[in-house]
């Protein structure tokens, strides 16, 4: 197992990987590196294909605007996280105007979502960029948000997590694998995941993340 999406890409890559979870903006470096080719996409509980970038603080830390963050201590997740980065980001220098770097005291990368909101439960840091998807999957066993965290803001819907395997791979085998996760109905495993199941996905779906990333290239020259 990969620590972080660059080590997936890689493997990919080198064809050491044929097939792959990646987050929206994971997959877009891997279809332009690595050959990836998005085959179904995660089906939210509620039937939507995506999921919401959130920026969250602890509750009762009296941290209710980003104004109030001026100064402290925030954690993006991985540099190729969509909601762990890439969409916290372009709101920060698009909408905000504001650089992270110098408007934080101090910026790190936590690794994961969940490493980012078990600092956030127990005052490691300030506040962080997570999303709603991952906040249900610790639900009960690692936060009750409710209790533990403040929502500052939420995102627009972003494109779901894609299961995607490398384009040269036989027809067959890509088939086969598109048919079996269409097909994944097992209740627990689908409950783990905070999931109803997957569907069909192409490519284009995430030109939107595209768009994103050129936003922040265009914003940080």
């Amino acid at each position: 197992m990969a620590t972080d999406y660059a080590g997936v890409i890689t493997g990919m890559q080198f064809k050491h990987i044929d097939l792959a979870y990646f987050g929206p903006k994971s997959y877009v470096e891997a279809s332009k590196r690595a050959g990836a080719e998005a085959f179904v996409i995660e089906v939210s509980k509620d039937g939507s294909k995506g999921y919401h970038g959130l920026i969250i603080t602890k509750k009762g830390s009296g941290f209710k605007t980003m104004a109030d963050l001026k100064g402290k201590v925030w954690a993006f997740v991985d540099p190729n996280s969509t909601s762990g980065t890439l969409v916290p980001m372009v709101y920060f220098l698009n909408e905000l105007k504001i650089d992270p770097e110098k408007y934080f005291s101090k910026v790190i990368y936590s690794g994961s979502h969940e490493a980012s909101m078990i600092s956030i439960k127990t005052g490691k840091i300030d506040a962080a960029s997570t999303n709603d998807l991952d906040m249900a999957r610790g639900e009960g066993k690692q936060w009750a948000a409710e209790k533990d965290f403040e929502i500052l803001w939420k995102s627009k819907l972003i494109p779901g997590s894609p299961m995607a395997y490398r384009k040269d791979l036989p027809a067959s085998l890509k088939k086969a694998l598109t048919d079996a996760f269409l097909a994944y109905n097992d209740k627990a495993g689908l409950e783990m995941l905070k999931i109803k199941g997957y569907a069909p996905v192409a490519d284009k779906t995430y030109d939107a993340i595209r768009d994103l990333m050129d936003v922040q290239k265009k914003m940080k020259k």
